[in-house]
C-alpha cells in the first residue's frame, strides 16, 4: 500500500486514529463522518510531502498540551476542518 495515492474512509463509523504514517504516497486524504480522534498538530502526516487535500470533517480535533511547531513537508490545495475545530492548526502559518 505504499503507493496508494487517495485514501476515503468517509462514513464508515470508524473511531480512534488513524496509522497512515506509512502511506507516504498519498495526495488525498479523506476521513469525513467517522469518530477518529486526530491531533490537532497534524504532525502525523508531517512527512507526507505528496499530501494536497485533507478532509477531515465531522470528527474530533485532539488538542494536544505541548505540541512543537513543526513546518510541514506537503503543501495543501485544500483542507476542510468542519464541525470539528476550536482552533486553528499552527502549521497553516507555512502553507
Amino acid at each position: 500500500m505504499s503507493s496508494l495515492k487517495v485514501l476515503s474512509v468517509s462514513n464508515c463509523n470508524l473511531n480512534g486514529t488513524l496509522p497512515i504514517q506509512g502511506l507516504l504516497s498519498l495526495d488525498y486524504l479523506l476521513l469525513k463522518d467517522n469518530n477518529f480522534e486526530i491531533p490537532i498538530s497534524f504532525e502525523s502526516v508531517a512527512n507526507h510531502s505528496k499530501l494536497k487535500y485533507v478532509i477531515p470533517d465531522d470528527n474530533s480535533l485532539v488538542v494536544q498540551s505541548s505540541v512543537k511547531s513543526w513546518i510541514p513537508k506537503f503543501q495543501l490545495e485544500a483542507l476542510s476542518l468542519t464541525n470539528n475545530c476550536s482552533e486553528m492548526p499552527n502549521f497553516l502559518h507555512y502553507q
